[in-house]
C-alpha cells in the first residue's frame, strides 16, 4: 500500500473521516481555484510529492497557484484515502488536484495509485493527463506506449502499416534503445519494404539483448526470409530454438531457413510441428509453400486455404500465388490444380 506521511496531520476520529469521505463526491465537483504568484506550499509540504520527483526525469516547470482552502482540504482528503487503502478516492482527489492545479507531481500521485491498485483505465487517464501538463515526463510513458503498440499491431492486422510504422518511429525518437517498439519498426518496416530500416532495426535489438531468443529468431528469420546471410540465420535461430524449443513461431523459422537452405524434408517436419502448434495466417503460408515445391499439391492447397480464411485480403498470399503460378481459382476448386 502507497504510504503518506504528510506534515499535515490528522487530528481527528474515524467519525470525522468518514464525514469526510462523505463530502467527497461534492468536494471533487467543485469549480477549480483561481491561480496566483505562489507555488502551492502544500505540494511542497508533502514527502509523497518528493518521494516521487526522485524519479529520474527532466525538471518540471511548475505552476504558479494560490493555496486555497479547497487544495488543501483536496490534498488532506487524498492522502487520508491512501492511508486507509481506498485508492479510488485518493485516484480521483489527485486527479482534481492535478486538474486544478496544473500541478505535474499530482498526475504522477494519481498515476501511482491506479498503478499500485491495479487500475488500468486510471493508469492511462492519470499518465495521458500528466502527458498534457508536463510533455517532458517519464512517469506513465511505458504505459502510453504499450497502449501505442497495441494500437499499432492491431493496424497491421488491418493492413494499415503506415500508422503502425509512425507509431514505432514516435516512440524511437525519445527512447532509442525501446526493444519494444525496435521489434515493432522491424516487422513494419519490412512491410512496406523498407529492406535497409527493417534490418537496421532487427540488428540493433540484438545488439541490446544479445541472449533474447525473440531479438535471435526475429533477425534470423528476417535474413532466412530475405535469403541472405544463411548460415548466420541458422545460427540464430537454432539458439532461439534451443531456448524455446516448444515455440511455434521458432519452429516456424527453423522450417523456413531449413527450405532456404535446401533441407525441404527437415523443413517439413519443423513447419508440420509449428502449425500444429499454432496454425497462424503466416506459418500456414510456408507450410503450403514449402509442400507445394515438394510436389504435395493437395495438402499445400489444404494450407493455402486456411491461411485465406484467416485473412482473406492477405497480400502476402496473393503473392505467394503469383511467385509459384498458383491459380487463384485452385482455392475455390473441389479438386486442386497444378501449376502451369
Amino acid at each position: 500500500m502507497f504510504k503518506s506521511t504528510s506534515k499535515i496531520t490528522l487530528k481527528s476520529t474515524s467519525h470525522r473521516i468518514n464525514i469526510i469521505s462523505g463530502l467527497c463526491a461534492v468536494f471533487f465537483a467543485a469549480a477549480p481555484a483561481a491561480y496566483a504568484q505562489n507555488a502551492p506550499e502544500i505540494v511542497k509540504q508533502d514527502p509523497s510529492v518528493e518521494q516521487t520527483a526522485q524519479i529520474p526525469q527532466p525538471e518540471y516547470n511548475l505552476p504558479k497557484v494560490k493555496t486555497t482552502g479547497k487544495i488543501v482540504f483536496a490534498n488532506l482528503l487524498s492522502n487520508v484515502a491512501v492511508d486507509r487503502n481506498q485508492p479510488k478516492m485518493a485516484f480521483q482527489g489527485y486527479m482534481f488536484l492535478a486538474q486544478t492545479t496544473r500541478d505535474p507531481r499530482y498526475a504522477e500521485l494519481a498515476y501511482k495509485v491506479a498503478e499500485m491498485s491495479g487500475d488500468l483505465d486510471g493508469g492511462i487517464v492519470a499518465a495521458k493527463l500528466l502527458k498534457e501538463i508536463a510533455p517532458n515526463a517519464l512517469v506513465g510513458q511505458d504505459l502510453i506506449n504499450r497502449l501505442k503498440l497495441t494500437d499499432a499491431y492491431a493496424q497491421i492486422d488491418q493492413q494499415n502499416y503506415r500508422p503502425a510504422y509512425d507509431a514505432a518511429k514516435a516512440i524511437l525518437v525519445n527512447e532509442p534503445k525501446n526493444t519494444a517498439a525496435l521489434s515493432l519498426l522491424m516487422d513494419v518496416s519490412n512491410r512496406l519494404g523498407y529492406d535497409k530500416e527493417s534490418l537496421a532495426a532487427a540488428e540493433k535489438w540484438l545488439a541490446l539483448e544479445p541472449k533474447n531468443p525473440e531479438a535471435m529468431n526475429s533477425l534470423g528469420y528476417y535474413l532466412a526470409d530475405k535469403n541472405i546471410r544463411l548460415a548466420q540465420a541458422e545460427q540464430l535461430i537454432k539458439a532461439a530454438h534451443e531456448q524455446l524449443p516448444n515455440a511455434a513461431h521458432v519452429l516456424d523459422s527453423m522450417g523456413w531457413v531449413a527450405y532456404r537452405q535446401g533441407r525441404i524434408s527437415e523443413a517439413l517436419q519443423y513447419l508440420q510441428a509449428a502449425v500444429n502448434l499454432d496454425a497462424h495466417h503466416d506459418a500456414l503460408l510456408h507450410y503450403g509453400e514449402v509442400l507445394w515445391q515438394a510436389g504435395e499439391q493437395t495438402q499445400a492447397l489444404t494450407q493455402l486455404k486456411a491461411a485465406r480464411a484467416l485473412n482473406p485480403l492477405s497480400n502476402e498470399l496473393r503473392d505467394l500465388l503469383e511467385r509459384l503460378n498458383i491459380p487463384s481459382a485452385s482455392l475455390n476448386a473441389e479438386q486442386p490444380t497444378k501449376a502451369k
